[in-house]
C-alpha cells in the first residue's frame, strides 16, 4: 500500500489528490488494485491528473461515496463498466484523455449533475436519461455523430456544449429541454435549424458558427461575431421552420412541446396532466443556475491567514451585466451590506474582483511546475505593498495605508467633534497590534485585497466586467461569512435577473489541499424568495 494511502486512511481524509510525475512510477499498481486505493471507501473527492494512466480497474466502485471524480489529463482509453455503482457521484471530469467509448452504466448516475468528457475521441454517448440531475454537459472535442437523446428526460440540462464534433442534426426533441440556456454546436455538420429551438423558454445562446448551414442568411449571421445572441435567437424563432416532434413508443409529449409549440393557449393539451403542467409551470418560475468549481481556480488558505482571519467563503458571478445604472446600484448596494450585515466591517467585509484582471494559472515553471489558484496568507505589514482600491496612488505598504486610514478616522472625528471613532473607522480596532496583515494574492502574487481594509485597486470591478469573483472574510465564523455572501448575492439579484447570470462555486482548501469549504453549498441559498436554485449536486 502506498504511504499517500495509509495517511489518507490514518487521517480518515475524504480527498485525494494524485498528480502526473508523483505517481507515473507507479502507474501500474493503480490499473491493477495493488497499490490500496480502492480501498478508501469513504473518499468523497478523487483527483487522478496529468498521469500516464490507460485504464481504471472494476474496483472503482468499491469507493461508494464519491460525489466528485476527477481523472483529467491522463492517457485513459476505456473506462470501468463499475461507475455505475457510484451512486452518490455528483461530478464526473475525464476530459482530455483517450476514450472511444463509456460504459452505458454511466446513465444510471441519478445524482450526476456535470459531466466533463471533452477532448476524447468519442464516436457516441450512453444514453443519459437516468442522470435526472445532469445540469451541464460537455463533450466538445470528439467525434460525435448523432447529438444526445433528451426527449422526455433531463429537464434540469441548462448547459451543453458539444462544438467541434461530426454532429450533422439538431433533433427537434431540443426543445423539450425546459432549462437550457446555452447551446454550443459550433464546428459541427449542422445543415438546419428547427425553429422548434425557440420553444426553450429559457435558450439565450446557441452557438452555430463554423456549421454548413443551408441558410445563406443564417450562416452569414451566426459567422459574423458582431452578432449577439439575442439576434441569432430572433432569427430561428422568425425563419426556421418548425418540425413535427417524432412520436416515441409508450412516450407522450411532454406537456412543455405540447404547451408551447403555437403560444396559443387554446392548443395546451397539458390540462390532460395536471401534474406535469404544475412541473412545467414550477420550471418556468426564475431559476439561478450554480455549476461546480473550475479544477484550477481555487483558494488555498495558509496556516499564517488562518491566526489572524480564517473564514473565506468565495464564488463567482458569470454573464453580469452592470452597464447604466446597474453598476452605481451594485457600488451602492455593496455599501449598504458593510454597513448593515457586515456591521462596518467588524462582523465581516466583502470584496469584488473583476476575473478578467486576475491570473489565476501560470504556464510551467524550470522545474516543470504549473502555478494555478490563488492564495489567502498573510504578508509583513511593512513589505505587503498594494495600490488601495480607488486610491489613483503609487503602491504603499499595509502599515503605511493603516496609518492613512488612522490620520483620515481622527481628522473625521475632530470634525464631528466626537470623542471616539466614527462607525466607518471602528474595524481599525481589529487591527491594532498586527504585525502581518492577511491578504489575497492571485498565481502571479499580485495582492488582491488586504481583508479587512480594503480592496486593491488592480482588481477592480468596472461597469464593463461580467465576470466578478465574489469575496468575504470574516473573523468571527464561517456562519457568518456564508450568511454575509448570501445577502451579496441577493443583491446581485437586485441588479440582475436569476436566469441571466450563473453562480461558480469556489473551493476554498487548507495547505494540505484539504476541502475547508465551498460556495454555496447544498445547505446554502435555500431561502432565496421565488427562485429555484439548479445545483451541480443533489
Amino acid at each position: 500500500m502506498w504511504d499517500v494511502i495509509k495517511q489518507v486512511q490514518e487521517h480518515n481524509r475524504r480527498e485525494l489528490t494524485l498528480t502526473g510525475t508523483d505517481i507515473d512510477g507507479q502507474i501500474d499498481e493503480i490499473a491493477d488494485n495493488t497499490s490500496g486505493l480502492f480501498s478508501l471507501k469513504e473518499l468523497n473527492l478523487l483527483r487522478i491528473n496529468k498521469s500516464s494512466l490507460v485504464s481504471l480497474p472494476e474496483a472503482l466502485g468499491n469507493l461508494t461515496n464519491l460525489t466528485s471524480l476527477v481523472c483529467q489529463l491522463n492517457k485513459l482509453e476505456t473506462f470501468p463498466v463499475s461507475v455505475g455503482l457510484l451512486t452518490k457521484l455528483t461530478l464526473l471530469d475525464i476530459s482530455s484523455n483517450s476514450l472511444k467509448e463509456l460504459p452505458k452504466e454511466l446513465g444510471d448516475l441519478q445524482h450526476l449533475a456535470t459531466l466533463n468528457v471533452s477532448c476524447n475521441k468519442l464516436t457516441s454517448l450512453p444514453c443519459l436519461k437516468g442522470c435526472k440531475a445532469l445540469a451541464q454537459l460537455d463533450a466538445s472535442y470528439n467525434e460525435l455523430e448523432a447529438f444526445i437523446d433528451v426527449y422526455g428526460s433531463l429537464e434540469l440540462l441548462a448547459d451543453v456544449v458539444v462544438n467541434n464534433n461530426k454532429i450533422k442534426v439538431l433533433p427537434v426533441e431540443l426543445s423539450t429541454l425546459v432549462s437550457l440556456k446555452k447551446l454550443n454546436m459550433e464546428n459541427n455538420c449542422i445543415t438546419e435549424v428547427p425553429g422548434n429551438l425557440s420553444n426553450c423558454p429559457k435558450l439565450k445562446v446557441v452557438g452555430l458558427c463554423g456549421n454548413a448551414l443551408k441558410d445563406r442568411r443564417m450562416r452569414k449571421l451566426v459567422e459574423n461575431s458582431r452578432t449577439s445572441p439575442e439576434q441569432v435567437m430572433k432569427y430561428i424563432k422568425q425563419n426556421c421552420p418548425k418540425m413535427d416532434m417524432p412520436v416515441q413508443n409508450g412516450t407522450d409529449k411532454s406537456a412543455h412541446e405540447e404547451g408551447a409549440t403555437s403560444g396559443d393557449a387554446s392548443n395546451n393539451k397539458s390540462g390532460d396532466h395536471p401534474a406535469a403542467a404544475a412541473a412545467v409551470l414550477q420550471d418556468h418560475r426564475d431559476t439561478l443556475q450554480v455549476q461546480g468549481p473550475d479544477e484550477d481556480f481555487y483558494v488555498t488558505v495558509t496556516k499564517s491567514a488562518l491566526e489572524l482571519r480564517p473564514h473565506l467563503v468565495c464564488c463567482i458571478v458569470k454573464e453580469m451585466n452592470l452597464q447604466d445604472e446597474k453598476f452605481r446600484k451594485f457600488i451602492a448596494l455593496q455599501t449598504k451590506l458593510h454597513d448593515g450585515i457586515c456591521k462596518k466591517r467588524l462582523q465581516s467585509t466583502i470584496a469584488t474582483h473583476d476575473i478578467a484582471k486576475i491570473t489565476s494559472k501560470l504556464p510551467v515553471t524550470e522545474d516543470g511546475k504549473i502555478i494555478d489558484g490563488l492564495v489567502y496568507t498573510s504578508r509583513p505589514k511593512q513589505s505587503l505593498m498594494f495600490v488601495p482600491l480607488n486610491r489613483r496612488s503609487k503602491p504603499v505598504s499595509a502599515a503605511r495605508f493603516v496609518h492613512t486610514l488612522q490620520q483620515e478616522a481622527e481628522n473625521q472625528r475632530k470634525l464631528q467633534k466626537a470623542n471616539s471613532l466614527s462607525g466607518l473607522y471602528k474595524y481599525l480596532q481589529l487591527v491594532e497590534g498586527w504585525s502581518h496583515f492577511p491578504c489575497l494574492l492571485d498565481a502571479a502574487g499580485t495582492v488582491l485585497s488586504v481583508p479587512p481594509l480594503t480592496n486593491a485597486d488592480v482588481s477592480k470591478i468596472e461597469p464593463s466586467s461580467t465576470e466578478i469573483l465574489l469575496e468575504v472574510t470574516s473573523d468571527k465564523s464561517l456562519a457568518v461569512s456564508k450568511a454575509t455572501m448570501t445577502e451579496l448575492i441577493q443583491a446581485v439579484l437586485e441588479i440582475v435577473t436569476p436566469q441571466s447570470i450563473v453562480i461558480k462555486q469556489v473551493r476554498v482548501q487548507g495547505e494540505d489541499g484539504g476541502l475547508r469549504c465551498v460556495f454555496p453549498a447544498s445547505d446554502d441559498l435555500t431561502q432565496l424568495p421565488g427562485i429555484r436554485v439548479l445545483r451541480p449536486f443533489k
